[in-house]
């Protein structure tokens, strides 16, 4: 009868942390759904399109800083979930990982922007929507979906994007007012960070000190993941064009 009853509660669990994950991927979709008529009726064609064109920039870069952790960390701690200390490690290795990959992903957009036209007619829209898409970055969806918890980072992140959606109608009035996009994004992210990081401190999990070597060993064994990735995103684009 026990038995019976852990596998129930462990199927009921699956159900809701699917119907969670559903609903933040849904939530992108509704949200983009609702702005983007107004943005284009707003900004018009052309400063739309510059929009269009650096949130696909963006995306590559968002790829760099994923990094495969969704896979690899959410594994160790979906088998470690009860070792609260070995959590926090991993918690610890996958900021710091993130922290170097969001150096790095600055240091190229600035070559990027020295050396390519295309970069240079607008250098702030780039760096305010990789700030914007660095800050999202540390949002340890990750810890969540190892410890099957997902209810939480999802009404947050849902209620945060609510707030972005409803300021991208009150301050964007004109094309001259653009920059109110990625900055809406950014805050909206910031305050998702924040208030995530609040109930990870809750749950009792910290950043704690670890060494360069296990930091780059979690590097390492996500660099498996992040290769399929873009290889796979490489052989789509290629069967495409």
């Amino acid at each position: 009868m026990k038995a019976k009853n852990r596998l129930l509660s462990k199927n009921g669990r699956l159900a809701k942390n699917t119907i969670m994950l559903l609903v933040l991927t849904f939530s992108n979709y509704l949200f983009n759904f609702i702005t983007v008529p107004y943005q284009t009726r707003v900004l018009g064609p052309a400063v739309y399109g510059n929009l269009g064109f650096a949130t696909s920039i963006m995306s590559y870069f968002q790829l760099l800083l994923d990094f495969g952790f969704m896979l690899s960390a959410t594994e160790d701690i979906s088998k470690n979930r009860e070792d609260h200390s070995y959590v926090s490690r991993v918690l610890t290795c996958v900021t710091w990982c993130k922290a170097g990959l969001i150096a790095l992903s600055f240091a190229v957009l600035a070559v990027l922007c020295l050396t390519v036209p295309r970069f240079q007619s607008d250098v702030p829209l780039f760096f305010l929507y990789l700030g914007a898409y660095s800050i999202y970055a540390f949002l340890p969806d990750f810890l969540y979906r190892g410890i099957e918890e997902m209810q939480v980072i999802t009404v947050r992140s849902v209620l945060i994007k609510l707030f972005c959606t409803c300021m991208i109608f009150v301050f964007l009035r004109s094309p001259s007012q653009y920059y109110v996009v990625p900055l809406m994004t950014g805050i909206g992210n910031l305050g998702a960070v924040l208030g995530v990081s609040i109930h990870v401190h809750s749950l009792g999990y910290r950043f704690v000190r670890v060494s360069r070597k296990e930091v780059w060993e979690t590097f390492r064994r996500s660099s498996f993941f992040f290769y399929s990735r873009i290889a796979s995103a490489v052989y789509t684009a290629t069967n495409t064009f």
